[in-house]
């Protein structure tokens, strides 16, 4: 990591703490970011660096605009997306309803506002969005890991419901004489439960926003399936069915 071209010494947490303390002191508080606090952010989106120098930039940094937030990020090659970056960007696309819906976020009720909120920007902020959240690279067997997966398919599901679908080979890819799940699919089975039922809701979510025909291969079992497999997929196809059902 680099401030002003100057490299900060690798894992020395204290030095980079300091830093960012400093940095934040110096630099007022800027809703668009600038580029003087723009190593906040930098260090926000650095999954290589201690998740606790992540949660003081986060903090430092304050709830920001998101259009410099996704700008700064599609100008990136490649971003990890950590649990500090999805909080940050939950809070700034939910900023426009205020600072009372910002700080609650994570209420069941979140989702709702953050889809409408979704709603107004525009697609190719959209698309940047779901091109980061997509990354699932990188990620471990731990709590937080596991609470990662969780919020990248919850929010994954709200840009498909405010604005547009995924492409399907994010779900199903063709080989030679079959169709094959892919991706996202293997969050339908060998995760917790929450994380499950995400990837159920967002297959089911993306069915109802483009058809069910392009999907339907992946219900279509022989007898070589074990149930394991058969149940997750059951249960992805009784979330759709249910919601096709309500909608009569």
């Amino acid at each position: 990591m680099k401030i002003n071209g100057q490299s900060i010494p690798a894992g020395n947490k204290w030095f980079l703490n300091c830093l960012l303390e400093a940095v934040a002191i110096l630099v007022p508080f800027d809703p668009n970011v600038g580029p003087h606090r723009i190593f906040l952010l930098d260090t926000i989106c650095d999954v290589k660096v201690p998740a606790e120098s992540r949660e003081l930039a986060a903090k430092l940094l304050g709830v920001v605009k998101f259009e410099p937030i996704i700008g700064f990020l599609s100008s990136r090659d490649s971003i990890v997306p950590s649990l500090e970056l999805l909080s940050l960007m939950k809070k700034s696309i939910l900023r426009n309803q205020g600072p009372l819906m910002a700080s609650v976020i994570e209420r069941d009720n979140w989702k709702g506002v953050f889809i409408e909120s979704l709603k107004a920007y525009e697609e190719e902020m959209i698309v940047s969005l779901q091109k980061i959240l997509l990354n699932f690279s990188q990620i471990g067997n731990t709590l937080s890991s596991s609470e990662q997966i969780l919020s990248q398919l919850e929010l994954l599901e709200c840009t498909v419901r405010a604005k547009r679908p995924l492409e399907s080979s994010e779900f199903i890819v063709k080989t030679i004489n079959t169709f094959r799940p892919d991706k996202i699919c293997q969050f339908l089975q060998g995760h917790s439960h929450a994380i499950n039922i995400a990837a159920s809701s967002l297959l089911a979510t993306q069915m109802q926003k483009t058809d069910f025909a392009t999907y339907a291969p992946l219900f279509e079992f022989d007898e070589k399936v074990d149930g394991a497999r058969k149940s997750a997929f059951q249960m992805a196809l009784a979330v759709y069915c249910g919601r096709v059902q309500e909608m009569r």
